[in-house]
């Protein structure tokens, strides 16, 4: 186990005790490793990929003409004697250019919203991986602030029983410090055993990793959370946020199905080849032919149904992205006004009230070992300062998790 001091609240001074996840060497693990290594085996980022990858390839698919029709035929008997006659025919199906076109631009635009998906899949990813390995160096700084509180109660407990024996305090106040001991001790014990257990594994599902996967020791990251300029946050547009990049993509190829329902209209064509060889007692005939085929759009009720859907889902494209921008704007408006207020509490925290706490409890320790404080005074100094630096911690990594979430919602980086 090793304490670690960081600058990562604007020079603010923060320290953890951060040790092994598993039994064993294992090498550290700093966020940007964990984001990469996330990257590579989260399986929701496999998925999102692949769907990405099989729509790209849908437009290559949809240029090439469809497959020719061969047919080949053999007749024996007919109008004169020993008649006897060989046909091949070839069928090739041409679809107007304009449908063909497209339905390549409408696979393109399929591919790019399956594309934003993936990209908007990955930012998740990695908010969720900043967020759990906050939470980890959360639980490990709160069991560092209470093995220093451990060490402060049995070192008061110490100084209780020694006064008790010289007759100074009272038995009651060595109860207390006994109790109050073995309650920090407990904490201790549900932080080790429950807390940090479930933030570990937290942490291995955001990665991808194997449940008996080594995570090895933790760095605390530099989150720039003091340097962030608010003025940036509050003139940002939600309309241009990558969140919305697949609704967009998504109403645009519904734009180009309902343009491909107007052209139903529009005849396609099919040419046909053949030739013809006909054997018999009076010679030998060939023949040989051209012809084009094209579909009539006799049934208009039809087309004007096909129409009808693909404007209702052209429609519901429309709604569902206005509906995303409403709710962009209202996650990024909580998201910036919560990171805001943490902020602040934060820099009220550091600044005054831990500086105040510190001199108190230094000044009721003191007073305590002068006889000029009882037990409890000095108690009620130690609960204080610890649940400040507890708050402080809290605090720190609540305003990393919220910046985290305004990068998801913006596609900006701030650590």
């Amino acid at each position: 186990m090793r304490r670690i001091f960081t600058k990562g609240i604007a020079g603010m001074a923060v320290m953890c005790t951060v040790p092994a996840l598993t039994a064993g060497m294992a090498a550290a693990m700093t966020l940007g490793e964990a984001i990469e290594y996330a990257r590579l085996h989260n399986p929701a980022i496999s998925v999102a990929h692949e769907r990405y990858m099989a729509a790209e390839s849908v437009e290559g698919e949809i240029g090439w003409l469809p497959d020719p029709v061969l047919a080949l035929g053999y007749k024996d008997g007919g109008w004169m004697a020993d008649e006897t006659m060989q046909m091949l025919m070839v069928d090739q199906s041409i679809p107007f250019p304009t449908k063909v076109s497209g339905r390549k631009s409408k696979a393109g635009l399929m591919a790019m919203a399956e594309r934003a998906r993936y990209e908007t899949q990955m930012r998740k990813t990695i908010k969720n991986v900043k967020a759990a390995y906050i939470d980890l160096l959360l639980v490990d700084a709160t069991i560092g602030i209470y093995e220093d509180d451990l060490q402060d109660a049995l070192a008061v407990m110490e100084s209780a029983r020694e006064k008790y024996e010289t007759g100074i305090a009272p038995y009651h106040d060595l109860s207390r410090s006994r109790v109050d001991a073995l309650l920090t001790e407990n904490d201790l014990e549900t932080l080790r055993e429950d807390d940090r257990v479930e933030a570990a594994a937290e942490l291995r599902a955001a990665l991808g990793m194997a449940e008996d996967g080594a995570l090895g020791e933790l760095s605390i990251p530099e989150v720039p959370i003091m340097d962030v300029r608010m003025e940036s946050l509050n003139v940002y547009d939600a309309s241009g946020s990558p969140e919305l990049d697949e609704y967009r993509r998504e109403a645009e190829a519904m734009a180009e199905d309902l343009s491909l329902a107007r052209q139903r209209y529009i005849p396609d064509f099919k040419l046909r080849f053949w030739t013809e060889r006909k054997e018999s007692d009076m010679g030998e005939i060939s023949t040989r032919g051209f012809m084009v085929f094209f579909n009539v759009p006799l049934w208009f009720w039809n087309a004007e149904a096909g129409k009808d859907v693909r404007a209702h889902r052209y429609g519901a494209a429309e709604s569902m992205l206005e509906t995303q921008k409403n709710r962009v704007a209202r996650d990024l408006e909580a998201a910036v006004a919560a990171f805001r207020a943490t902020r602040d509490r934060l820099a009220v925290i550091e600044n005054a009230i831990i500086p105040e706490a510190e001199l108190s409890y230094a000044s009721a320790t003191t007073a305590y070992e002068t006889d000029g404080m009882d037990l409890a005074g000095l108690t009620v100094a130690k609960e204080v300062l610890r649940d400040a630096k507890l708050a402080r911690v809290r605090l720190w990594a609540r305003a990393s998790k919220e910046l985290a979430e305004i990068e998801r919602l913006t596609g900006l980086t701030f650590y």
